[in-house]
């Protein structure tokens, strides 16, 4: 015998809820942008230490966004984000922080529409 709780994943968003989450996700990708440009602009080991936590903390809340929009699109979308954020942080170059970058712009573009 399983007891499972219906987690409403099949129910559909209300507009006001996608609303929430849609402006959850541009604030986080904004944030994440934004940290990843101060990261790139500084030697500051201190700094870029702050930074990469905000990224961390941007990209929590960018995947928990996504996760509540239930939009395959944007899953995937972030799911290639995240890959790439884990990517640019073994090897930050610029090709890297490029591959970054137009992700997380497509990502938003996907959100916009």
């Amino acid at each position: 015998m399983t007891d499972q709780i219906d987690s409403g994943s099949t129910r559909p968003l209300s507009p006001a809820d996608r609303k929430v989450y849609e402006q959850e996700y541009k604030r986080g990708a904004a944030l994440f942008e934004k940290a990843l440009k101060e990261f790139e602009n500084t030697d500051n080991m201190y700094k870029k230490a702050a930074f990469k936590e905000v990224m961390d903390r941007a990209m929590e809340v960018i995947n928990g966004a996504a996760q509540g929009l239930k939009d395959p699109s944007v899953l995937e979308q972030t799911h290639k984000i995240s890959n790439d954020y884990t990517v640019f942080q073994t090897r930050e170059t610029p090709i890297t922080e490029k591959q970054l970058r137009d992700d997380l712009k497509e990502a938003q573009r996907s959100v916009y529409e």
